[in-house]
Order: C-alpha cells, then structure tokens, then sequence
C-alpha cells in the first residue's frame, strides 16, 4: 500500500509541476504581449490564473492523500501512470525558454498544442478506476482531468484573431 500511496503522491507533484510550468508559460506570453497587444495579454492572464488553480488543486488533493492515506487503501497501482508528465514538463520548460522570440501565433499554437496533449485531461490516468476507489476526492480530480474548456477557448480565440490551429 505504501508502494502505491507514494506512486498517487508522485502522479499529484507530477501534475502540480506541469500546471505550475503551463501557467508559468501563460504568465510570461502575457508579460511578452502585454506592450503590443493587450487582448493577447488578457487571454494568457486568464489561462495563467486557471492554471495555477489547477496547481493548487493538485496540491490539496496530494495534502489529501498525505493526511488520509486509509482513505485510498483500495487504489490500485495500475491506476495511476505517470509516464507522460516529465515529458509534457520538459517540452514546457523548452516552451518557456523561447518566449522572447513568440509571435501570437506561435503562442496560440503552443497553448492548443499544450491543452491537446496534456488535454487536461491527463489521459495517463485511468480516471474511471482510480476515482471509484477515491468518492473523497472524485470531484476535485474531475475539475482536474474534464476540463475541455482551455483547448475551446485557444481555438476560438485564435479563430476569431484570423489563425489556423
């Protein structure tokens, strides 16, 4: 059980890091457009505050899973995968590096790409399984891995500035 509790809190750091970095992303093409283009710079603010939400979500929910560990006896190893974070941290990382040099469609391209991917929707998880061992936290991993929203509003908010994604 301590095998599995620790792979649940690692999974919970995983993606408290790789929320953290998606909102240090947002955060700095906010800084980066805010002199040219201000509807730009609102548009990341936003994504950047929503991010850091989910951030701080993982984090409860790890606090949660620390201070309660008899409420996840029946989580199940296989329900937990983590393989694809540390990647998603890496190219965000790479991402962050190369702000300076953005244009809005790169920034949009980059944010649906991101959203997309990780999807916040963390697909590496098996929602379904580990939720019906966890009713506890069922709500607020939901609002972690169904939000479908960002990936709608990159796509309609570069729709409606004439870019392709």
């Amino acid at each position: 059980m301590k095998e599995i509790l620790a792979k649940l809190v690692n999974f919970l750091i995983l993606i408290e890091e790789v929320e953290t970095l998606a909102a240090d992303l947002y955060t700095a093409y906010q800084q980066r457009f805010v002199a040219e283009d201000e509807d730009v710079a609102y548009f990341f603010y936003r994504m950047g505050v929503e991010e850091r939400g989910h951030a701080a979500l993982a984090k409860y929910v790890k606090k949660l899973v620390k201070s309660n560990p008899q409420s996840f006896v029946d989580v199940k190893g296989q329900d937990i995968e983590v393989d694809g974070l540390p990647a998603t941290k890496a190219w965000l990382l790479g991402r962050i590096i190369s702000i300076s040099t953005a244009s809005v469609n790169d920034a949009l391209t980059n944010a649906f790409e991101l959203e997309t991917h990780i999807g916040e929707g963390y697909g590496i998880i098996k929602l379904s399984s580990f939720v019906s061992h966890a009713p506890k936290i069922e709500r607020l991993l939901k609002s972690l891995t169904e939000d479908k929203e960002h990936t709608g509003a990159v796509t309609a908010f570069a729709k409606a500035r004439g870019i392709t994604l």
